[in-house]
């Protein structure tokens, strides 16, 4: 008996360790390691040439989405808004169809369109979703540091875009 209870009491510490150390939430300005991402140039829809460098010393948010995707075209409206709210902050959209066509209907019927802050991209051959940033679920959203790293990574709907608390986090830099 006294062995059992031993061993109980050894499994939940361990899981408290280990729930500690999975839930710390270290400020962006503390010594965490992130994730570096090259910088890149990427093209909008219009075809104009951007590099992800024109947001240096920015915080930038990289969202990869499809029309095909029924979460994706759910969160749209979210991210609209708060790219509109949010004009400090950088919403690169990437559009990973296999068809510019179809992203150009659905942008018509969403009223999205570049902005200062929100940029539309076209990842037709996946080359930054998918070699870049590994993503190989839709939606899927990475918050970038101004050094642009990766300190948050959010796959599947945000249901928070416009939650203050998040939009708070992202600002003071403490994901």
């Amino acid at each position: 008996m006294k062995y059992n209870v031993l061993i109980l009491a050894l499994i939940l510490l361990v899981g408290f360790l280990i729930t500690q150390v999975s839930n710390n939430d270290s400020p962006l300005k503390g010594q965490q390691q992130f994730t570096k991402i090259d910088h890149f140039q990427f093209e909008n829809l219009e075809g104009k040439s951007i590099s992800t460098q024109d947001f240096a010393n920015n915080i930038v948010i990289i969202h990869f989405w499809a029309t095909w995707c029924p979460p994706c075209v759910e969160e749209i409206p979210e991210i609209i808004k708060f790219a509109k709210d949010n004009p400090d902050i950088s919403v690169l959209a990437f559009a990973v169809n296999n068809k510019s066509g179809d992203v150009q209907k659905f942008l018509k019927k969403y009223k999205m369109k570049d902005h200062k802050n929100l940029i539309i991209g076209f990842d037709q051959d996946k080359h930054i979703s998918q070699d870049m940033f590994n993503t190989i679920k839709l939606p899927e959203t990475f918050v970038m540091t101004p050094s642009f790293a990766i300190f948050e990574t959010i796959t599947g709907v945000n249901d928070d875009w416009n939650a203050p608390q998040w939009v708070s986090k992202i600002k003071n830099n403490t994901l």
